[in-house]
């Protein structure tokens, strides 16, 4: 017999039921026979949400949710994000988290700093990751989402530093709790990638936001992050995003929606779990995936522009 199924959108609503009810008492647990929620706390509604069963706190039989924070979807993420994504940031990020009103005051920070949608795809992205992740460690099935391969536990040096090349996760949700507001994220490995022993370069004018939009998107990690080269890494590659020279970008103009580039002879692809989803977060970021799509043996394909014009393809196996 396989595995019992718990589908993504029962995940996301259990984590914002518990992490939400503050004061509240929320629970939120998955039946292991089948999969089943049931939610529970002051705020449940009897008419719409079944009762809490009498044995649901037997770990046998359910498996409890956790919140947020024990996911390390606090204030961690926020670190990671801005470690990844706007490493210039990171004093005034590490600084915020330091006084009362960290929340709003981060968001301000992005916002001024035209990063609120590349944040929403990376906290959508990581959430959905981390839950995934519970699930399958409570022994649940996941329908629909991409398989991860076996983290590697030699992925640091004598100390336990982790080394470039050696990918760092965003987060954890066996490690709990949040890194303190002095100190900045200790990156932890990553499910391993088979190969990298190939790789394509992109320029960019605008490097943090160019590879901001394939990490989301594509789902890459995000492996280096460097004066003017950021490595990700995902699907057997890395994909290398070095800065272009400033003053050569200075002659450079990036329209909105940007110009698709034709001059190239180069077209590169990678598969993603939707591409109805990915077309979502790309459109947020500032790219597109075009309407026109083809089939091929086991996948579907659509061109795409990322928000400096370069074209490149999207697939997704057909089930």
């Amino acid at each position: 017999m396989g595995k019992v199924t718990v589908s993504v959108d029962d995940l996301e609503f259990a984590l914002m039921w518990v992490s939400g009810g503050d004061g509240f008492g929320n629970r939120a647990v998955f039946r292991r026979s089948d999969g089943k929620m049931f939610c529970d706390g002051a705020a449940a509604d009897p008419d719409v949400q079944e009762p809490m069963p009498d044995d649901a706190d037997d770990g046998a039989l359910y498996a409890e949710v956790p919140d947020s924070r024990s996911l390390d979807l606090g204030n961690a993420l926020a670190f990671a994000f801005v470690e990844q994504c706007a490493p210039r940031l990171a004093a005034q990020v590490h600084a915020v988290f330091g006084r009362r009103g960290a929340w709003r005051a981060f968001r301000d920070l992005l916002d001024r700093n035209g990063l609120d949608d590349a944040w929403h795809a990376f906290k959508d992205r990581e959430t959905r990751q981390a839950l995934v992740r519970w699930a399958r460690d409570e022994g649940f099935e996941v329908p629909g989402q991409p398989a991860e391969a076996v983290a590697s536990d030699d992925t640091g040096d004598e100390d336990g530093d982790t080394p470039w090349p050696a990918s760092p996760s965003v987060v954890d949700p066996k490690r709990g709790g949040a890194a303190p507001p002095d100190a900045a994220p200790r990156p932890q490995p990553v499910p391993a990638v088979a190969g990298s022993g190939a790789g394509l370069f992109i320029y960019a004018k605008d490097l943090e936001r160019l590879a901001a939009f394939y990490a989301a998107v594509v789902g890459l990690a995000w492996v280096h992050a460097a004066g003017d080269l950021v490595v990700l890494r995902g699907q057997g590659i890395d994909l290398l995003v070095h800065a272009i020279p400033p003053h050569i970008a200075a002659g450079i103009a990036i329209e909105s929606p940007p110009v698709r580039r034709e001059d190239t002879a180069l077209k590169f692809f990678f598969t993603v779990p939707s591409l109805a989803e990915a077309a979502r977060t790309a459109a947020r970021l500032g790219g597109q995936v075009l309407d026109d799509e083809w089939r091929g043996p086991g996948f579907r394909v659509r061109n795409a522009i990322d928000p400096e014009g370069n074209v490149f393809q999207l697939r997704e196996a057909i089930r």
